[in-house]
């Protein structure tokens, strides 16, 4: 009874003159601490709030020891020791009622009313009661963890846990007062997060690292909301903190992460979230979290820490497994992501610094250079859902987050190769890499990886195969997702860029990164996805605000888009795949035929046409040579190569057949195609049918036209009349293909064109006429 009467005099205490409390609040805290290790305090204390589950508790029982000895005579004596220390059926009563007289006691202390008034408490109170729960923390940390006159590391843990709770929610209670005068405290609390984060992360403690990541989400999630500058930024700030997790911390914690963005994302988008920098920071989370990217070996100095942080407390020391090479991850003011224009700097074996994560590398690889871990999936939906939301849903698009999100896509589309089977094909890859030994990569190479862990286990075969299908819809159909979202964006960019900034490089920060990611996808496995990845790209080529683009970056489309994608799609597929992949290379040879020509007026004005022209024709080579089951691949790119000749022919890009790029053409079509040529020349050379033009009345005044006419097929047909009589030259030419075309009116030391006048026909008369 004593010990009941003093416990609610305390607290009745604290109730009523919180206010002039300082260095008793740590008395406060050290009881209510006591109270949860012995299970006395009530549910709302005993359970914390979480981004996957809801409510989580956060007391649970210690686990049992592993036993180091076996036999007869150990589990003899184990089996005295339990019955001798066993507790009769009296006993277990009496305590089952002095446990409920002792909860009904904490009930009638109201503790959890300290927490819900302590936004009316004064500043000074408010700042002692802070600091008494994180300085608890502190002082348990000191203590031997063997058991020897301290407290174990399960229950150091414990306490670590309920102080943590309880400051995460006392502060939620007074975030309308972080901007009054006096209560700059979240440098402490960013010092406290900084060294349960990364300092004693090193610690085997991963329920109390799960808590302080969890906590500061849920802070962030409230925090931001403020129209406070300077309390955005430290939120910010200590958001960074997420990126120097050890490795195997952070992507346990990957679900939690993914779903506190959605959430953040949905309740501060619009109104807090302003600077490219915190934009760059959050699609980073997003992308390691969601897509289980593997965090580069960052060139950094050291991670943000508070200015009250105290001389004397070193950095964590760096882990092998979180990816960073130096004591210090990531400097102040700038994100180590490579999302938007900026690279990765990684370290070599030797020392060097090696340029990674864009398209400084081989122009013909449309993959990411960065090492994919097994992503939980549940993350990686939601991380797809975040960007719906920002991108169709709300339309949350700015010059400031364009190029992050840009690439938050890209990944996620590399990500989402293949389906399940790309996952697991990745992270062999990544493991492979990683081991040393055949015996060790066999056995990588034998075992599977989980996908998603479920509650029950398959029962049969048949189950397994249906869960197996009904994942591959799902990752089929966010694979679609990623493609609509990366077209919506690629068509607001310009307006939302137009006399910003930003305009100017419009093509290499986004529009070139949204086509390559568009093309990735374009190479995938799965036929569905690959030819709705070529309807998004074919889409995505022939919008209208591409017309803005300069030669020299049609040309670097072709070299950076479409010439990567033909060779990705050259690699050998497996036999029951030839026929589906026969039709992606088709449709794809015949969309480079129809960029190219489309386009041809501007490429002419460089210099470097003709290596283009050469690539293009090395590309079509490569493609009559590869070995497939019919000729309609073959069939299909002669054809495109018999359209470019005629209508190159035609706008006189060849000079007469007298040039030196007529030169090297003909050289290079027979290598592969003999005899092409001389047909075309002969086709150019034979006597034109003239047949007299009969005027057509107009039935009502001609409209004038400034722009120049595009070119007629029905004078592309004329142009080789006689080619009934050449069999190696059929007109195969498709008339949507000159779609958008005009005839080159620049001067270009190139060539030089023959000027073509469309004829006038006869309505009545079907047969196309030249006039001479």
């Amino acid at each position: 009874m004593k010990a009941q009467l003093a416990t609610k005099t305390v607290f009745s205490l604290a109730h009523r003159h919180g206010d002039i409390l300082r260095e008793g609040w740590k008395n406060i805290v050290e009881c209510i601490v006591q109270l949860f290790r012995a299970r006395l305090l009530p549910e709302d204390f005993t359970q914390g709030e979480d981004f996957v589950k809801g409510l989580v508790p956060l007391l649970y029982d210690e686990p049992a020891p592993l036993r180091q000895e076996s036999g007869l005579f150990s589990a003899l004596v184990s089996y005295i020791t339990s019955d001798s220390g066993s507790k009769s059926s009296t006993t277990l009563h009496e305590e089952n009622e002095y446990r409920k007289m002792a909860r009904a006691c904490v009930d009638e202390c109201e503790i959890i009313d300290l927490v819900k008034d302590s936004k009316f408490l004064q500043i000074q109170s408010l700042k002692e009661f802070l600091g008494a729960l994180m300085s608890s923390n502190r002082s348990s940390n000191q203590r031997q963890p063997d058991g020897g006159g301290g407290l174990t590391l399960f229950a150091e843990e414990q306490s670590a846990t309920i102080c943590l709770e309880l400051l995460v929610r006392v502060l939620i209670e007074n975030r309308d007062r972080l901007g009054e005068q006096g209560m700059k405290f979240w440098p402490v609390v960013h010092e406290y997060l900084y060294t349960i984060l990364l300092q004693e992360g090193k610690n085997e403690l991963p329920f109390r690292i799960e808590r302080a990541v969890v906590g500061l989400l849920r802070l962030a999630v409230r925090f931001l909301r403020r129209h406070d500058t300077e309390v955005q930024q430290d939120i910010m700030r200590s958001l960074r903190l997420l990126l120097g997790l050890r490795s195997q911390f952070f992507f346990r914690l990957a679900r939690q992460i993914a779903f506190a963005l959605y959430q953040l994302f949905q309740a501060n988008a619009s109104s807090s979230i302003k600077s490219r920098e915190d934009w760059k920071l959050l699609f980073t989370l997003l992308e390691c979290s969601g897509a289980g990217i593997r965090l580069p070996a960052a060139v950094a100095k050291d991670l943000p820490r508070s200015e009250s942080q105290p001389i004397g407390v070193n950095h964590p020391d760096v882990d092998p497994d979180r990816g960073y090479t130096s004591d210090g991850e990531i400097p102040e003011g700038q994100a180590v992501s490579p999302a938007g224009s900026g690279t990765w700097l990684m370290v070599g074996k030797e020392g060097e610094v090696v340029e990674t994560a864009g398209n400084n590398g081989d122009a013909y690889a449309l993959s990411f250079a960065y090492e994919f871990y097994h992503h939980d999936m549940d993350a990686f939906f939601s991380a797809i859902d975040s960007l719906h939301f920002l991108i169709r849903e709300t339309g949350q698009i700015t010059p400031e987050n364009i190029p992050s999100m840009v690439h938050c896509l890209c990944v996620f589309a590399e990500a989402s190769m293949n389906g399940s089977n790309g996952v697991i094909q990745r992270v062999q890859a990544a493991a492979l890499k990683r081991s040393d030994g055949k015996a060790a990569q066999q056995r990588l190479l034998e075992r599977k990886v989980p996908h998603q862990k479920t509650n029950s286990t398959p029962s049969s075969p048949s189950e397994e195969e249906n869960q197996q299908q009904l994942m591959n819809a799902k990752y089929q159909q966010r694979s679609n997702q990623i493609l609509d979202l990366m077209l919506i964006l690629h068509g607001r960019t310009l307006s939302l860029c137009r006399g910003t900034k930003f305009e100017a490089t419009l093509w290499s920060d986004v529009w070139c990164h949204l086509l390559r990611g568009i093309a990735r996808i374009c190479c995938d496995n799965r036929k569905g996805v690959r030819m709705d990845g070529l309807n998004y790209l074919h889409r995505a080529l022939l919008i209208e605000d591409l017309k803005t683009l300069s030669p020299s970056e049609w040309e670097d489309c072709l070299h950076k888009v479409l010439f990567p994608l033909l060779s990705s799609l050259r690699q050998s597929v497996p036999a029951p795949d030839r026929a589906a992949m026969e039709e992606t290379r088709v449709r794809v040879s015949s969309l480079l035929c129809k960029v190219f020509l489309q386009h041809l007026t501007p490429l002419l004005s460089l210099n470097t046409f003709g290596n283009t022209w050469m690539t293009v024709l090395d590309h079509l080579e490569q493609y009559l040579k590869l070995d497939t089951k019919s000729d309609l691949l073959r069939e299909a790119v002669l054809e495109s190569i018999k359209n470019m000749l005629l209508v190159m022919s035609t706008a006189g890009v060849f000079q007469d057949y007298q040039g030196s790029l007529w030169e090297k053409t003909r050289a290079k079509m027979d290598s592969f195609v003999p005899g092409l040529t001389q047909q075309l020349i002969e086709a150019s050379q034979a006597p034109r049918v003239e047949r007299p033009v009969q005027p057509i009345r107009p039935a009502s005044p001609p409209e004038i036209n400034a722009t120049p006419s595009p070119i007629s097929f029905d004078v592309l047909q004329a142009a080789s009349a006689v080619s009934q009589n050449s069999p190696g030259l059929p007109l195969l030419l498709d008339p949507g293909i000159l779609q958008g075309f005009q005839m080159p009116t620049l001067s270009s030391p190139v060539a030089t064109r023959r000027e073509i006048t469309a004829p006038e026909v006869l309505p009545t008369d079907p047969s196309p006429s030249v006039q001479s």
